[in-house]
């Protein structure tokens, strides 16, 4: 594949970008979700770029910003219900 442009349409504007190691029994990915907000509607999106779609800019950033995102939400106080 070759690089994803993310298109954004009137009033769309990037909300965040989070970078996250999925992975399973026998496989690991590497993906970048793209959220996208829109100012007109209220409503939220979010677009995905596997490994072979990202900028040469986030690979270089994707471990030390996925590590961030990681201690982000460990760090969030939640409750969970039973």
């Amino acid at each position: 594949m070759a690089l994803k442009r993310i298109t954004l349409h009137p009033g769309d504007y990037i909300v965040a970008v989070v970078p996250e190691v999925c992975s399973g029994p026998g496989w690991n990915n590497r993906l970048v979700s793209v959220i996208i907000g829109n100012s007109g509607t209220n409503r939220i999106r979010a677009e995905y770029l596997q490994p072979d779609e990202q900028s040469a800019a986030m690979a270089i950033l994707f471990d030390p910003a996925a590590t961030m995102h990681r201690a982000l939400v460990d760090a969030v106080p939640v409750t969970k219900e039973p």
